[in-house]
């Protein structure tokens, strides 16, 4: 477990991960803090899924932690952010982010486990991984890393959400069925499948995605394929909104 506290005050990130340090001893599990005492210094380090979950305190001196969050979510629509601060101010603004939770200082240690819980079967329920042969290599991608899938010929080529391509000599379908099982892709072409998670808008016939991935899409399906993926956006964040009232009931 890769947990990142980003808080200027070194006693306040200290406490929160001493309650993180006993969950995760409670539960044989290892983890690994990085800290950093302001916004700044944690996006020139930040890579999307580099942590498990990241600690955002709101009031610090430079960037703040609703800004630096709203940079984070650009890079990283999946990035599990959780605001802990000394005032519940910011509440509406930060869950307009997506963000995972908002917690108010002094946090309580079982609202933390309660978390806790909730921060690892999230990420248990995003770990499937597609195998490719890559000429003589096999490559392994989490679903949540997968951007889109398209068929070039007789190769299909995989691109992540850093961009990189993975091409693969093997027909569409046997990327496509596998990946069309789980209810984040949505072909939106013939031979062109993407994930929904990192689907920006619409546009003119076309599909915008994170990183100016641009794809055309079935004109006479585009209306069904939008309302498809808001409906999904919806539910996803509903059912993140249903998890912060169990945590905070």
């Amino acid at each position: 477990m890769n947990v990142a506290i980003i808080d200027d005050e070194e006693t306040e990130a200290g406490k929160l991960s001493g309650l993180i340090r006993e969950y995760t001893a409670h539960h044989e599990i290892s983890v690994d803090f990085s800290y950093f005492k302001g916004a700044e210094e944690f996006l020139k380090d930040y890579a999307p899924f580099r942590y498990t979950v990241i600690f955002m305190d709101i009031y610090m001196g430079g960037i703040s932690g609703i800004e630096a969050s709203n940079e984070i979510v650009k890079r990283d629509p999946d990035a599990l952010i959780v605001f802990a601060t000394s005032s519940m101010e910011h509440m509406s603004e930060a869950f307009r982010l997506h963000a995972y939770d908002y917690l108010e200082k002094p946090v309580d240690r079982e609202r933390m486990f309660l978390l806790l819980d909730d921060v690892l079967k999230k990420k248990t329920s995003l770990t499937p991984s597609l195998e490719l042969m890559c000429g003589r290599e096999t490559c392994s991608l989490k679903y949540s890393e997968i951007l889109s899938a398209c068929a070039d010929g007789h190769n299909v080529e995989v691109r992540d959400t850093s961009g990189k391509k993975y091409r693969s000599y093997a027909p569409f379908y046997s990327v496509a069925n596998p990946l069309g099982e789980d209810k984040r892709f949505l072909l939106v072409n013939r031979g062109v499948l993407v994930n929904m998670d990192y689907i920006l808008h619409f546009d003119g016939g076309t599909c915008v995605m994170t990183g100016e991935v641009i794809f055309p899409v079935n004109l006479r399906k585009s209306k069904l394929m939008e309302q498809t993926w808001q409906n999904y956006m919806f539910t996803k964040v509903r059912n993140e909104m249903k998890g912060r009232a169990k945590r905070e009931g």
